[in-house]
């Protein structure tokens, strides 16, 4: 039988099937918190419906996000969820 876990963290809502919910969530404050704070240096990468020009030593996942945008032609957070989501499956991954 599956258990799954809902992680909840400001924005974000994650549905997880994993007996180590708590990387994920640990990961997932991580990863938007480095978000965030790059949101406070680079406050247009929030309403940009366009891809824009990266600010020198974006954290990962603002260059995962841009890198989405850019192949579709949107602004970089129509790419956070998806971002968030691969952060996360990763962290799990990599901790087995």
């Amino acid at each position: 039988m599956r258990i799954y876990h809902t992680i909840v963290y400001k924005d974000a809502k994650l549905r997880v099937c994993c007996p180590r919910s708590d990387l994920i969530q640990r990961e997932l404050v991580r990863q938007r918190e480095r978000l965030d704070e790059y949101l406070q240096r680079q406050p247009q990468f929030l309403s940009a419906l366009a891809p824009i020009r990266l600010l020198e030593n974006a954290p990962e996942i603002a260059r995962r996000m841009d890198a989405a945008a850019r192949a579709t032609g949107v602004g970089p957070m129509a790419a956070v969820a998806g971002a968030m989501a691969e952060a996360c499956a990763r962290a799990a991954l990599e901790a087995g």
